[in-house]
């Protein structure tokens, strides 16, 4: 068995999927993110927009950022599904508005994860 020619043969296909044009199927399709994710270090602060918990804030320090959302460390839990506007201490960052879609304990706090919500056009 030769392994430079299993190798060519392995390429041919998806070099056919780049010559028609598509993309190749993905190879971990259990991956949902949408987005590239950059590790990100400082702070942000959480407002809660909920009826029920409107205006609680909770200090995030911030662990990684795509443009899709954002990972983050809280001292206290925020339910998911609670909508949120995010308003980051570091320069260059517009404030944002998403939803919490997980919290779960970690050692220092509650590991959340907050998608950003999509803004529409002018």
């Amino acid at each position: 068995m030769n392994l430079a020619n299993d190798m060519d043969n392995r390429s041919d296909g998806i070099d056919r999927w780049w010559e028609g044009g598509k993309q190749p199927p993905n190879p971990l399709p259990f991956e949902r993110r949408q987005h590239e994710r950059w590790p990100m270090q400082g702070s942000a602060r959480a407002i809660l927009l909920d009826s029920d918990h409107f205006g609680q804030v909770s200090q995030l320090a911030l662990l990684d950022y795509s443009a899709g959302g954002l990972g983050a460390i809280s001292a206290k839990p925020i339910t998911p599904g609670s909508c949120v506007s995010i308003g980051f201490t570091s320069h260059g960052y517009a404030a944002e508005r998403g939803i919490v879609v997980k919290c779960a304990p970690c050692g220092h706090g509650y590991r959340v994860a907050i998608r950003f919500e999509l803004r529409q056009a002018a």
